[in-house]
């Protein structure tokens, strides 16, 4: 997961919390008017959301802590509605940007991978040299260094004039 969802999954958390503790307050005021048989049914309520209250608090702690320096996505990719990709692995950042702007779309840019084999970037078949991973239908090259992924995600954007950012995070290091 990355650290767009990681943040806002902890904002969510935080808000519900509050809201939980007031509705423990309004049940705890309301089982004090109530029948003792209404009294134990909200207490069990009562207790059922203090425990919720008590795992939030934990996963926002757990969510709270530092992303460790493996977990530092090398290459992040921005969209112009400001989706985030920043997976752990380039390569998961790479395709998942390909996919969000169309597989279809960046194949008929018809971008060659190798030269020497003149292996398209998106073919529709496999590689004998094992340098590509499947996508649907499809079969995208990227058994290549970070730099070169940059480069095709930079052409990409321009050719297709798509307005993305592509930050190269491992110069922050």
């Amino acid at each position: 997961m990355n650290r767009t969802i990681l943040t806002q999954l902890r904002e969510l958390f935080e808000k519900l919390i509050p809201l939980l503790q007031e509705d423990v307050s309004t049940l705890k005021q309301e089982a004090s008017r109530q029948e003792p048989l209404i009294q134990r049914l909200l207490q069990r309520e009562i207790e059922e959301r203090e425990a919720l209250i008590l795992q939030l608090k934990e996963t926002i702690e757990q969510l709270s802590c530092p992303i460790s320096p493996l977990d530092h996505p090398d290459i992040t990719v921005i969209m112009p509605e400001g989706e985030i990709f920043e997976e752990t692995k380039v390569v998961d950042t790479f395709i998942k940007t390909i996919e969000n702007i169309g597989i279809e779309k960046v194949k008929e840019l018809g971008i060659i991978a190798f030269k020497k084999r003149k292996l398209p970037l998106i073919s529709d078949y496999e590689d004998t040299e094992d340098t590509q991973k499947r996508l649907g239908q499809y079969f995208i090259a990227t058994r290549v260094p970070t730099n070169q992924k940059l480069k095709w995600l930079h052409e990409i954007n321009l050719r297709l004039k798509i307005g993305m950012q592509i930050e190269d995070n491992r110069k922050d290091e």
